[in-house]
Parts: structure tokens; C-alpha cells; sequence
């Protein structure tokens, strides 16, 4: 048995796993004090909105139907059958990461990159360094890079290359995932179908 004391408990940070705390712990009885640095609430599942109209996501921005329900949000979101990634490129949509391939420069500087590879002449001390390498300037300059920099809040040369290992080990699993989704004509998570917020 849990024994609770009138003490609140403290929870930094109003992102998602903050408010998802403070939610069950107020819901056991339990009181809490949830703080907040920033003007708004949702930590990385914010959105900016630009003067053009454009808006641009933070990070993740769909939660699964259980915790939606868990959390008691589940009115203000909606069922999404499709999910997919996309890029806002040269003033067009390309899918991630299979659309972008039909970009000449993207390609032929993807491709450059691997035979740099083979030859070891690429030296990687940042995260830069690590997109280039690995994806070419065009994709890493273009994508990759304002990518890592709007999520982490840091330049790409100020980043260890480890943060690409971690992003690459994603985008491989993501790949595969895509590749057999295609294969076998299913849709991925079709048992647990992903929530959008419409409060973003």
C-alpha cells in the first residue's frame, strides 16, 4: 500500500512524460506542482507557426489510442490511418526517405558519400561530419542537419557523431519497416492506430 503525503510531489518540465505524470499522480490523490520554462506547454510536440503560415512541428506529434484515452484527451484527437513523413523541399513534398531520391543532387550526393566511405576518407568529429558522410552534403545540409539543430536546440557541429548513430539506427528500423509494409501490402501498426492532437 502507498502511503501519501501531503507534500506535493515536483515534476520539471511540461512535456509530455511531465504531463503524463502529473495526470496520473493527480488522479491517485497525489499532489503535484508541475513546472514549466518555457511560455507554452508540450515540450517537443510544439508547434511554430511562421508569419507565411507554415508550420513546423518540434517533434513527435501523435500519441497512441490508449495513452490518449489514459491521459483523457482522447475527444480531442483523431484516428490517422496513414502516417507518414514528409519534406518540405524547394517548394515541394517529397516523402522521407524514398521521395527524396528522386532528387538528382540528393542521389549523386548520397551516392558520392558511400564511395568516400570505402576509401576511408571521411573523418566524422561532429554530428556535421557524421550526416555528411553518411547521407552527402546535399541531403545532410538540406535536411539531416536543420532537422538535428530545431529538435536538439544546438548547432550540428557542436554535437557528438553518436547523436547519428542513434538517428541512423531509426531511420534503418524505419526503412525496413517501409520496405516490408510495401512488400506485403500492410499497413504498419494497423492494431494500434497513432492519435493526432488537433490542440497543436
Amino acid at each position: 500500500m502507498i502511503k501519501h503525503s501531503n507534500k506535493p510531489v515536483v515534476i520539471l518540465g511540461a512535456g509530455l512524460a511531465g504531463l503524463t505524470a502529473a495526470n496520473f499522480l493527480h488522479r491517485k490523490g497525489v499532489p503535484v506542482i508541475l513546472f514549466e520554462a518555457g511560455d507554452k506547454i508540450a515540450g517537443l510536440a510544439q508547434s511554430f507557426h511562421d508569419q507565411d503560415g507554415f508550420t513546423y512541428d518540434f517533434g513527435a506529434h501523435f500519441i497512441t489510442n490508449r495513452l490518449a484515452k489514459a491521459v483523457g484527451i482522447e475527444d480531442q484527437c483523431r484516428t490517422v490511418k496513414h502516417y507518414a513523413e514528409t519534406v518540405w523541399l524547394g517548394g515541394k513534398s517529397y516523402s522521407h526517405p524514398f521521395g527524396l531520391m528522386k532528387v538528382p543532387r540528393m542521389t549523386l550526393s548520397g551516392i558520392s558519400a558511400k564511395i568516400k566511405s570505402l576509401t576511408g576518407k571521411n573523418k566524422t568529429e561532429t554530428a556535421a561530419d557524421w550526416f555528411r558522410a553518411a547521407y552527402g552534403a546535399a541531403l545532410a545540409d538540406e535536411v539531416a542537419i536543420p532537422l538535428t539543430e530545431a529538435w536538439s536546440g544546438a548547432k550540428a557541429d557542436e554535437l557528438s557523431p553518436a547523436v547519428g548513430d542513434g538517428i541512423s539506427n531509426g531511420i534503418g528500423r524505419t526503412l525496413l519497416l517501409k520496405i516490408a509494409s510495401r512488400l506485403t501490402r500492410c499497413r504498419l501498426a494497423s492494431s494500434s492506430s497513432a492519435r493526432w492532437s488537433s490542440a497543436t
